[in-house]
Parts: structure tokens; sequence; C-alpha cells
């Protein structure tokens, strides 16, 4: 929806928006583009540092964990199921508005899909 309303650029660098985010190659990082992310086709090895996020880690320790990651293949050219990679989203999003993505979530899709029993992040649900 953001990109259809020309918010955000989908063919943007996530580095754009997480600077700090690198792979153990030099520059793989920045040739993951949002649509990748959207598209589950960054490259990178399916479901990399899950298990992180169900031990509460933070996301910020765990993207500096991808220093170590080679990825499996070159940008749009594999797919790999990647949990916390599109949760990279978030920062792009919450930098082309002024609300938080949760509350993006709720007011642009969950309310008008009338998906009363969805939320976002571990604390709402339990």
């Amino acid at each position: 929806m953001l990109a259809q309303e020309q918010y955000l650029n989908l063919s943007d660098p996530i580095t754009k928006y997480l600077p700090h985010f690198s792979l153990a190659i030099d520059g793989a990082a920045e040739q993951i583009q949002l649509k990748h992310l959207l598209s589950h086709s960054s490259g990178l090895m399916p479901n990399a540092y899950d298990n992180l996020l169900h031990e509460n880690w933070s996301m910020d320790k765990i993207i500096s964990r991808f220093n170590r990651v080679k990825p499996i293949c070159r940008p749009a050219q594999c797919y790999g199921y990647q949990n916390i990679a599109y949760a990279f989203l978030q920062p792009a999003i919450e930098a082309s508005q002024p609300k938080s993505y949760s509350t993006l979530l709720q007011e642009r899709v969950f309310l008008p899909l009338e998906m009363n029993n969805a939320s976002v992040g571990i604390d709402v649900f339990l």
C-alpha cells in the first residue's frame, strides 16, 4: 500500500533503513532491496536466527549477528522463507509514516479485514 501511495520505494536497499546491517560477504547486504524482503528472495538462508527471536533476543542484537551469514544466492535468484529479514521492513515502513508499524497494521489491514483477533508482538498476544 505504501509503495502504491509512493511513500516507500520497494527498490530501496534495506541498508538505507538499517545502515548497520551487514553480511559475511562485503557489499551483499547493500544488494538486498525491500522487494526482496517482501518476496522472501533476499538470498539469505531460510529461517536464519529464528531461534534467537524465540529466545527473546532484541532485533538489534539479532541483526548484528547477520555479519556472520553468507547469502545462499544473489537477491531475486532463490526463495528462502525468512521471519527475521521480513521484520527488517518495520524501520522502512516507520520511516515513511508518522505512525508505528503496529498502528499501521491495525488501521490499514486488521480493522478493514475485520481481523478482530490479530495482533502484533508477543506482549499483545499474551
